[in-house]
């Protein structure tokens, strides 16, 4: 998720959805107009929605807009948004008859990626425009664009502006913005090709890539990590100094001190990193009640503990400003606000 935490249940083919306010991804309704929830800081109470199509057991969240799929059954992906001049707008994407079934979905601002089970990539843009109070006008055709000329790949996910994808022998593509660096090309010009990456990560058996605003991070099979994007808050954890780094950088993991990486959630200014003994640590700016902004940018560098789950995390899951942390059995819940 981008702006909205969101919890799903699939056995009772109902959803429920807490979050910022201003979030109008579910196409369902528009919370900006509910006067007891005028600061976009405030979180929304849990509320729970009638039931979704049957091709959806799935959702991926972007900026103002959500994608609903069944993974491995369905050739379709379902579009949920709300806007001017459809404010309650579904809209069902089929993919072409050649293509297989969708196997993953990963949504950015106002675009997605649409992976299939034999490995192609459909980009799809939603063709929005905004206005001053941040509602979008949805007038705009949605497009559905195969990507050609790439090998098949395993996994996609997308920035705000970007997108990486993993092909089946652990190399990184990426395209899209690349303002900060995010895409990892050595520049901060836009791409609109996929392109390896290239440098020491080329050499790499990547078995993950991560990324949700406009930093991005790759874990390899032999427990390496790599870095690239957006640094300004730290959020990197790479003691370069520089706000934007433009190729992957390998993150120093002794950091975890001798525990084995798990998982990585990116949110907006922060990274979260799970370890293989159910701890979590961060870096960056805004979850740890220690940290102001005025602090030292080197001090944000440094992973640090998150207090709060004494009980282990099994997984963790980000949007731009919030963190979700699942317990493993027995355990409580936490969530965090950046």
């Amino acid at each position: 998720a981008k702006m909205t935490s969101v919890v799903f249940a699939p056995s009772l083919k109902r959803w429920a959805v807490c979050g910022a306010r201003h979030s109008r991804l579910l196409g369902l309704w528009s919370l900006s107009e509910a006067p007891e929830y005028r600061s976009h800081e405030q979180l929304v109470p849990p509320v729970t929605f009638n039931p979704l199509p049957d091709e959806v057991t799935h959702l991926s969240h972007g900026v103002n807009f959500s994608l609903g799929y069944k993974p491995l059954l369905s050739s379709c992906v379902w579009l949920f948004k709300s806007g001017k001049p459809r404010p309650h707008q579904r809209s069902k994407v089929v993919l072409p008859p050649s293509s297989g079934s969708v196997k993953q979905v990963s949504a950015g601002r106002e675009h997605a990626s649409v992976l299939t089970t034999d490995g192609q990539v459909f980009l799809l843009t939603l063709g929005s425009k905004w206005d001053e109070k941040g509602v979008s006008d949805d007038s705009g055709p949605i497009s559905l664009v195969k990507l050609d000329k790439i090998p098949k790949m395993s996994k996609v996910c997308c920035g705000l502006d970007h997108t990486l994808m993993l092909t089946e022998e652990g190399k990184v593509f990426a395209h899209g913005w690349s303002a900060d660096g995010q895409t990892g090309l050595g520049h901060d010009h836009s791409t609109s090709c996929p392109t390896e990456l290239k440098g020491e990560i080329s050499d790499r058996n990547v078995s993950s890539v991560h990324t949700c605003a406009d930093s991005s991070f790759a874990m390899t099979k032999s427990g390496q990590l790599y870095a690239w994007g957006n640094n300004e808050y730290g959020q990197l954890a790479a003691f370069t100094g520089e706000k934007q780094i433009f190729v992957p950088t390998q993150v120093d993991v002794s950091q975890l001190k001798g525990s084995v990486l798990m998982s990585i959630a990116c949110g907006g200014s922060f990274t979260v990193f799970l370890t293989g003994d159910g701890a979590v640590q961060y870096c960056g700016y805004g979850l740890g009640p220690e940290l102001s902004y005025a602090v030292d940018p080197s001090k944000l560098c440094k992973m640090r503990r998150l207090a709060g789950h004494e009980g282990g995390v099994s997984s963790v899951h980000s949007s731009l400003h919030y963190l979700l942390m699942l317990p493993v059995s027995g355990s409580s819940t936490h969530t965090a606000e950046s």
